[in-house]
C-alpha cells in the first residue's frame, strides 16, 4: 500500500522513508488510522492529487518529505468528505426528523478480521484496531486487564527494534565509510554518499530519543495499544486451534461410523 502512496505523491527513490523513520510511520497509521483499510487509505490519496479533498493543492504536494505530520493532513481531509458523504447519502426526507448517527458495529468488523485471518494466517492480518480488544472485553471474552500481563513484554519489543534499526543504521555508515576511504566510490557519488550518512545518524538519534522515552513511560500509551492488539492475535490463534480440534474430531468419529 505505501510504495503505491509514495508513487502516487510523487516521492522518489531515494527519498522514501527507511528505517527507523518508515518503522515510526507504520506504527504511527496503526494507531490512529487502524481502523481505515488498506483501500480507504489509498482513495484518500488518490482523491488528494485528484483535488477532489478539500485540501489546498500546496498542502497536496509533499515536496520530497513524506512525515507523519503530512499523512494526517491527507487523512484528515478524507475523513471530512467521508463524513460529509456518509451524511448525504443517509440524508432523510426534508419532513423526517433527522437520523441520529450511526455507530461503527465493531463486532461484525471483528468477525470479518477473524474470518480474514483464517483464510491467510497472521501474516497478513494488519492493523487490528484496538477497539477489537474492548468489544472482546464488553463480550466477556478477555479480562479488562489481561492487556498488562503484556506490557513489559511489548516494551522490550518495542526496543529492540530500536536498537536492532541503529544496529542496521551504524552497520550502513560504516561500510558507507569504508567505500569512501577505500576509494571505490567516484568523486560524484561521494556527496550522495555523505548525505546518507547524514540521514542514517539522523535516524540514530531518533532511534535513541525514541528508547528514552519508552524507558521513562512516555510511549505506554502506544505500548498498551501493541498489547491489546497482540492479546486480539493470541485470541485469533486460540480460537483456530480449538476450530481444528473440532474438525479433526468430527472427522474421527466419522472414520469410527465407518
Amino acid at each position: 500500500m505505501m510504495q503505491y502512496i509514495f508513487l502516487v505523491v510523487g516521492i522518489r527513490a531515494q527519498n522514501i522513508p527507511v528505517s527507523p523513520e518508515k518503522e515510526f510511520l507504520h506504527e504511527y497509521i496503526r494507531i490512529h488510522y487502524g481502523n481505515h483499510t488498506a483501500s480507504e487509505i489509498r482513495l484518500a490519496f488518490d482523491m488528494a492529487i485528484q483535488g477532489k479533498l478539500r485540501i489546498p493543492a500546496s498542502e497536496v504536494k509533499c515536496y520530497e518529505n513524506f512525515s507523519v505530520q503530512y499523512f494526517a493532513t491527507i487523512m484528515t481531509a478524507y475523513q471530512e468528505w467521508a463524513a460529509e458523504a456518509i451524511r448525504y447519502v443517509k440524508q432523510p426526507p426534508v419532513e423526517a426528523p433527522a437520523e441520529k448517527e450511526r455507530k461503527v458495529n465493531w463486532r461484525d468488523m471483528l468477525e470479518r478480521a477473524y474470518e480474514h485471518f483464517l483464510s491467510f494466517g497472521p501474516e497478513r492480518v494488519h492493523l487490528l484496531p484496538v477497539s477489537f480488544y474492548d468489544q472482546l472485553v464488553q463480550d466477556g471474552a478477555l479480562r479488562p486487564d489481561l492487556y498488562r500481563r503484556f506490557m513489559k513484554e511489548m516494551r522490550k519489543k518495542l526496543i529492540a527494534e530500536q536498537v536492532r534499526e541503529r544496529t542496521i543504521a551504524m552497520n550502513n555508515i560504516s561500510a558507507i565509510n569504508t567505500q569512501i576511504e577505500s576509494r571505490r566510490l567516484k568523486p560524484g557519488q561521494i556527496p550522495a554518499a555523505q548525505n546518507n550518512i547524514a540521514k542514517m545518524k539522523s535516524a540514530i538519534k531518533i532511534t535513541e530519543l525514541h528508547e528514552e522515552k519508552i524507558e521513562k513511560g512516555e510511549r505506554d500509551g502506544e505500548i498498551e495499544v501493541m498489547a491489546k492488539q497482540h492479546v486480539v492475535m493470541e485470541y485469533f490463534k486460540e480460537l483456530k486451534e480449538l476450530l481444528q480440534t473440532r474438525i479433526y474430531r468430527v472427522e474421527e468419529d466419522q472414520d469410527h461410523e465407518r
